[in-house]
């Protein structure tokens, strides 16, 4: 469940993205509102994370085009092995710098 609380102008309100499915970012599914709600999403300060493959390769195949739009919102976007996941999950969710761990770890990231 994802859910945003946004305050602003004396009143709070909660949006509920639960029945929201960002698509996969391979094979398919609305791209257009997958994108709308993505940059919603982050126009409320929901900290969102393209988590592009999580593959023993790292980064096997994934949609550069979706790629290079979560990056442009400011997203953490990246590819990883599931031994780096851990860590790099870790720093994505504390809004840390993906791409300074990244270049440390040997991992390619999209900027915006």
């Amino acid at each position: 469940m994802v859910m945003a609380v946004s305050c602003g102008a004396g009143e709070c309100k909660i949006n509920d993205f639960r029945h929201h499915k960002l698509a996969d970012n391979v094979t398919g599914g609305d791209q257009a509102r997958m994108r709308a709600i993505a940059a919603k999403m982050v126009s409320i300060g929901v900290n969102v994370i393209a988590l592009l493959a999580l593959n023993d390769e790292g980064a096997p195949a994934f949609d550069a085009s979706n790629a290079n739009y979560f990056a442009s919102l400011g997203c953490a976007t990246f590819a990883c092995t599931p031994d780096q996941f851990p860590e790099v999950i870790g720093i994505a969710l504390a809004r840390g710098d993906v791409h300074q761990w990244a270049a440390k770890a040997g991992i390619a990231v999209r900027r915006g």
